[in-house]
């Protein structure tokens, strides 16, 4: 049978059986160089109703001679894949709260032409894995776990001229919740959520405020961030809705680019599109203190040094019952460890930025909410 005549019988649905006589090959042209695959003398070649062609390949061991396996081709690329760097850490069931980033790093070798981004059959389609790229195959990226209750499994196929392979399956698997790399801090068992409220989930880690961790450098890495930004002017919007509060574990580091380039965190009214601000009517309360969901001002038989006012930055001012102005809305910190004009943090400590939308000053109730206009959702654009 000619070329001819087998692609006429191809594109009228028939079946062709292959001559014995000659090897005949399936050739894809469009690859650099051309690859061909051999077919099985004899064997029948045909199109199924749905346009698959279908036919049989000449074998070494289970696999096509020419492409092997797909998965344990010796001349393919090699694949694996890792995690790290996860941004919350993992219950005692080993789920990751939801929206937790990591670090995917590959390892590929053996000359990769292209590696594409694989997720296993279910898993959700929000985590950023996906598309192709053709160099650079062994940098690390930033991806995440959007949606609860989920098992995410990762993969990456690469491929040559010699064929191609799987990495291995990573898989990370997400429950509810919000988990801290230390959520029961000494200290901090007599203070609670006040009540009727709930701890935010967005945000509720760091990279999700700043894109990345507490103390590297750059301190912001917007592309990363999951609240709402404007990334042209490097902000980030710190709120919350009706009923939650946002408490935020970050950990000092203890290097000395952290000593000279952290020194406080700044909040002012939301210019970002899509929020809106704390202006000077209403009320709120944002604390970095040792415990989550603390909101506590003049703090009596303090145990630590942010127990301080000065680590506390509040709206009325409970001195004079005026609001701040303008100047007082950030907070200041040192990296001793001892509050005096500034808020003392010390080096590899887990602390927390806490935030809520109530009047402080006379005791938070179940059901306040302090926004202009009533509105669900209000707060500052942050930077630091």
């Amino acid at each position: 049978m000619t070329r001819s005549q087998l692609l006429l019988a191809l594109l009228t649905g028939s079946v062709v059986t292959l001559s014995t006589a000659q090897d005949k090959v399936l050739l894809f042209d469009n690859a650099s160089p051309a690859k061909s695959v051999r077919l099985l003398n004899g064997s029948s070649v045909s199109i199924t109703t749905s346009g698959n062609l279908t036919a049989k390949c000449v074998l070494e061991g289970s696999g096509c001679a020419d492409i092997g396996t797909g998965t344990s081709n010796p001349n393919a690329p090699t694949v694996s894949i890792g995690s790290s760097n996860f941004s919350n850490a993992a219950g005692t069931d080993g789920k990751y709260p939801a929206n937790t980033q990591f670090t995917i790093t590959p390892n590929v070798s053996n000359n990769a032409e292209v590696c594409v981004r694989l997720l296993g059959q279910g898993t959700p389609v929000d985590s950023l894995w996906t598309g192709s790229f053709t160099s650079n195959f062994n940098n690390s990226g930033t991806f995440k776990v959007p949606t609860a209750n989920s098992t995410y499994n990762f993969l990456l196929k690469c491929y040559n001229s010699g064929g191609a392979n799987n990495s291995n399956t990573l898989a990370v698997v997400t429950g509810t919740g919000v988990v801290d790399p230390n959520p029961n801090p000494v200290g901090c068992d007599h203070i609670t959520p006040p009540p009727g409220f709930v701890r935010a989930t967005n945000p509720d880690n760091w990279v999700e405020l700043q894109g990345t961790t507490y103390g590297s450098i750059p301190a912001l890495e917007i592309n990363n961030v999951s609240v709402e930004k404007l990334a042209s002017a490097s902000l980030v919007f710190l709120g919350t809705s009706r009923n939650e509060y946002v408490s935020i574990p970050f950990t000092t580091p203890s290097d000395a680019a952290w000593a000279s380039s952290f020194s406080r965190f700044v909040f002012d009214p939301s210019q970002i599109p899509g929020t809106f601000a704390q202006d000077t009517t209403t009320a709120f309360m944002l604390t970095i203190t040792r415990c989550p969901a603390d909101f506590r001002y003049n703090v009596a038989n303090q145990v630590d040094s942010t127990d301080a006012n000065v680590c506390r930055s509040m709206r009325p001012d409970p001195n004079t019952g005026q609001p701040k102005l303008p100047s007082a809305r950030s907070i200041s910190y040192n990296h001793t460890g001892v509050s005096g004009n500034n808020c003392g943090l010390a080096p590899n400590t887990q602390y927390y930025l806490n935030y809520i939308n109530a009047n402080a000053t006379d005791g938070i109730q179940a059901g306040e909410h302090n926004c202009p206009s009533n509105q669900d959702r209000c707060g500052f654009q942050f930077s630091q």
